[in-house]
């Protein structure tokens, strides 16, 4: 068997140059291994010395940075399909109508065009997954001169369409000031997000339905003992009311206010409508090896990532949730 070549330094610069030191050092940490690095060279001289020791394998960092880049910080819209035999077999017509080229493997991004460019699709019995990647503008103003920097930050957007379940997640980095998708003269966020909600339409032949995650919210809130740590929430009444409740003691939670008493016992109907939460480590049956933070819009079933996690976190979230 032939041994594995050990990659050089600038290649291990090339393949983890793109992606945050802390997203890096988190799965180090992980497997664990060695992680502390404060720059971008000392965590890729780092990772160098873990592969030179075969201490990890460049398989298994190549797949480390793809689970990192479709996975890290993201806004993650989810939707509903129906799953017939019928309803999964118009999704591979439309791909053969589209022509897309399927892969056989997922592979990471390189090289982001400023236009939204798919990186691969990937069919399967269980899943559809597809990754697009485009370059945005940052527009920053520098005080000193009196002028305004640009940078060219690369956007990672990923469909995942669970075939099984029905259950579709848009996963997106956020905006910058500036993209390709703008309707009028300032960039907005809506126009992104419409753009490629119209691409997964278009390559799964269906219309996507947002889900409603107004009860499952409210479970999680009333579930005891607590599975998650929240600072405030926003209820929507009956009557019309909409109220953000806040703790704004350090280390406290919003349920250890007085009022959360009064909502939960009120005859009042209310939805719950907003609320930050960190899914609690020791609560999670082993899944979580950290507190994991989300914010959670529920009506329009939006989760906001807002840490570096990785496909399990995701996936026990979604677990509580849908």
């Amino acid at each position: 068997m032939t041994e594995e070549r050990t990659p050089s330094l600038e290649e291990v610069r090339r393949l983890v140059g793109t992606y945050s030191i802390a997203s890096i050092r988190n799965w180090l940490k992980r497997c664990e291994l060695p992680y502390s690095a404060n720059t971008k060279d000392e965590i890729a001289a780092r990772v160098h010395g873990l592969l030179t020791k075969q201490k990890l394998t460049l398989p298994g960092l190549t797949g480390a940075m793809i689970g990192i880049e479709e996975a890290s910080s993201k806004r993650t819209f989810l939707y509903r399909i129906p799953t017939s035999p019928a309803d999964l077999q118009r999704i591979d017509k439309q791909l053969a109508d589209l022509k897309v080229v399927l892969a056989t493997e997922r592979v990471p991004a390189f090289d982001p065009q400023p236009a939204a460019k798919i990186v691969y699709a990937l069919n399967t019995t269980e899943e559809l997954r597809v990754k697009w990647t485009e370059m945005h503008k940052r527009v920053e103003a520098n005080r000193k001169t009196r002028t305004f920097d640009e940078s060219n930050i690369a956007k990672i957007i990923v469909l995942i369409a669970n075939k099984v379940t029905g259950l579709v997640q848009l996963r997106y980095d956020h905006p910058e000031d500036e993209h390709g998708h703008s309707q009028t003269a300032i960039a907005s966020p809506d126009d992104y997000y419409d753009f490629f909600r119209e691409q997964a339409e278009n390559l799964l032949g269906h219309t996507l339905e947002p889900v409603d995650l107004r009860m499952s919210l409210e479970t999680v809130l009333k579930t005891t003992p607590r599975i998650v740590r929240s600072s405030y929430v926003v209820d929507k009444s009956e009557d019309g009311g909409l109220t953000k409740r806040t703790q704004r003691q350090q280390h406290k939670d919003v349920r250890d206010l007085a009022d959360w008493q009064y909502i939960t016992t009120a005859t009042t109907v209310r939805t719950f409508e907003e609320a930050p939460v960190r899914w609690l480590k020791e609560m999670a049956g082993g899944n979580l090896t950290r507190e994991v933070p989300t914010r959670i819009y529920a009506e329009h079933g939006i989760i906001n990532f807002d840490a570096d996690c990785y496909e399990e976190e995701i996936d026990h979230v979604l677990g509580q949730l849908v």
